[in-house]
């Protein structure tokens, strides 16, 4: 537990940068007892993660809109890059024409009709993707751009792109990369364009790889449909450095979303998941259900236990980790479900062999918000968290698996 603390404070004093008054807030407020919960579960991912100089190590994590906003994440990747090294932006979505805007991304509608959705809507199933997220167009013409934002602190300059979509004869695409730290107007054209079928998501699904000859961080796609039936989907792009080996963090988060959002949607992102070789599966989920008023805590821990099989079914060599949901008052309303949850939670680790962590036992437990809302670490909404308050999550996080890490080299040496 001591070295634990060490290690804690040293990357709090490395790495963030707050203020007199946010190091005060935190000094009152850290908890001692955050290490993970079952941190075997993770030996295959650490096991990876000591092959991180020759390969790209992968982790992708599912969320709610503490996910989705961006600070929770963003403070992920800085620590990630500080311990591992990270290699590369990872996914992201033309989040603003789906109605979304989290600070991390940047998009663009130029043209055309589209049609978005993500996975709390009950009737687009085949629509959602590994983002949580999908867009489509019939129309004759249809343009979309996006990218990381050029303000995100990881380098983010990407020799190849990696997109999930679903595309026919009918339809001609076009790919275009540009690098706005140079000249924004400036196309470059991909040297290389390949593609594979996902033939078991059904006809038509490719994974698509981009490879540029000069690093870009915008792409834009150009739809030209000959036939009005067919359909143009798109779920997913990582940007990816092929010249560098190390890290690559996506967070693919849907505001409002509850786990059984996810779990009813869950063909499609699993198998893109695994196409896209995702070593460690980070679970944040549980926030909107501490208030959903027809909460079913049988039904939801049955269909939890299910989509995690699932994972590690198509996923055989992947871990999982779970994070349960922080305390809040939303509209100073009681998360009636929140304890049940993360009994659930830890219960379904404990019992199938997942990491565990419990944020809102790190907080301070049932009522805590209220000190976090006083401290300015949380939203006045007392739901979402201040930057300074995500970044402690995502310190709490990283410190608690690189502890397990640290442990896991001892003993196998």
């Amino acid at each position: 537990m001591r070295r634990c603390n060490i290690i804690f404070i040293i990357l709090i004093a490395s790495l963030i940068d707050f203020n007199k008054a946010d190091a005060q807030s935190i000094s009152s407020i850290v908890h001692n007892q955050y290490e993970l919960e079952n941190p075997t579960a993770l030996h295959s991912f650490f096991t990876k993660l000591n092959n991180r100089s020759t390969e790209k190590v992968k982790i992708l994590h599912w969320g709610d809109s503490h996910v989705q906003m961006g600070y929770f994440s963003q403070r992920i990747r800085v620590m990630l890059d500080s311990l591992f090294g990270v290699a590369d932006f990872g996914a992201t979505f033309p989040y603003k024409i789906a109605g979304f805007n989290p600070f991390h991304s940047y998009s663009k509608l130029i043209s055309g009709k589209w049609k978005a959705s993500n996975i709390m809507n009950d009737s687009t199933t085949s629509y959602v993707g590994v983002t949580g997220f999908g867009i489509s167009s019939t129309d004759s013409i249809g343009c979309i751009e996006f990218g990381p934002l050029d303000d995100i602190k990881i380098p983010h300059s990407n020799l190849s792109v990696t997109l999930f979509v679903k595309t026919d004869s009918s339809i001609l695409l076009k790919y275009e990369g540009y690098d706005i730290t140079l000249d924004s107007n400036k196309a470059l054209l991909p040297i290389c364009i390949s593609d594979f079928s996902l033939d078991q998501l059904g006809p038509g699904w490719k994974r698509v790889a981009l490879n540029f000859k000069q690093p870009i961080n915008r792409l834009r796609i150009s739809i030209t449909n000959s036939h009005r039936e067919s359909e143009f989907i798109f779920h997913a792009a990582f940007f990816e450095d092929t010249l560098k080996n190390g890290v690559s963090y996506s967070s693919c988060g849907v505001g409002g979303s509850q786990l059984r959002h996810i779990t009813r949607n869950s063909k499609i992102p699993i198998q893109e998941a695994k196409y896209w070789d995702t070593d460690l599966f980070i679970i944040s989920f549980g926030s909107n259900e501490s208030y959903y008023t027809s909460f079913d805590s049988s039904l939801f821990a049955l269909q939890t236990s299910q989509f995690l099989r699932q994972i590690k079914l198509i996923n055989p060599t992947a871990s999982i980790l779970i994070t349960g949901p922080p305390d809040s008052r939303s509209k100073n309303r009681i998360p009636i479900n929140c304890a049940t949850i993360c009994s659930k939670l830890h219960d379904i680790a404990a019992r199938d062999g997942y990491a565990y962590l419990d944020f809102r036992t790190l907080m301070g437990g049932a009522g805590s918000m209220a000190t976090w809302v006083k401290k300015k670490l949380a939203s006045t909404d007392q739901l979402h968290f201040t930057k300074a308050g995500y970044s402690m999550h995502a310190d709490w996080l990283i410190s608690a698996i690189y502890e397990a890490y640290l442990n896991f080299n001892k003993s196998t040496k």
